[in-house]
């Protein structure tokens, strides 16, 4: 581990990140439930390249630990947005958009694990294939310039938008615990949406 290697460099990363992600991952294990087990593995990455970069005197600062998140991120994964490497790394409310972010006020989001994982490479591979995205992504960024002001209305209007989308592009995206659960927020007086590409894991 005390080798000096250049930084941010993603093959030389993955490997402390799979030694130190697999100490964490197995603390994890003895400290957490099953069902929050499914949305750690970034915050295993992060923490595991925290840990790394610390070791081998990398650079420090939330901009360099985030370009060997992502790079880790994807030499392992194949793909991804960055969106919750992001998210791992800034911590609170964020709006991301073409690879970079900003603050959101705060508000205080809970998640409910719908009780099944979901694949989101499929899900995407249906919505790129889909000829009429650009009134579903008109739609979806005025929903999000509404968010900071009414984020209850703007979950609410967002499934309905994404409900509709998923319909005309033929994507997997609800499924019966994902509506219950945004039936149980509603009738609370809150909103929620499945969170990703939908098709299982968690509602916000």
């Amino acid at each position: 581990l005390l080798k000096p290697l250049p930084y941010p460099d993603p093959e030389a990363l993955v490997g402390v990140w799979q030694m130190m992600s697999a100490a964490i991952a197995v603390w994890l294990a003895a400290t957490v439930s099953p069902q929050a087990m499914v949305a750690l593995g970034i915050v295993v990455t992060v923490a595991a390249l925290v840990a790394g970069l610390a070791l081998r005197g990398g650079p420090g600062g939330p901009e360099a630990l985030l370009a060997s998140a992502i790079a880790v991120h994807r030499a392992v994964q194949g793909s991804g947005s960055g969106v919750d490497v992001t998210a791992a790394v800034y911590g609170g409310v964020l709006r991301f958009e073409r690879g970079s972010a900003r603050p959101l006020p705060p508000c205080h989001p809970v998640l409910v694990w719908s009780g099944r994982s979901a694949a989101t490479g499929p899900r995407i591979e249906r919505y790129l294939a889909w000829p009429d995205r650009g009134a579903f992504v008109r739609d979806m960024t005025a929903i999000v310039e509404d968010f900071s002001e009414h984020p209850v209305e703007a979950l609410r209007d967002a499934r309905r938008c994404l409900a509709r989308m998923a319909a005309e592009a033929d994507v997997d995206w609800a499924t019966p615990a994902l509506d219950a659960i945004a039936a149980l927020a509603e009738s609370h007086g809150g909103g929620a949406k499945p969170s990703g590409s939908g098709g299982g894991d968690c509602a916000v």
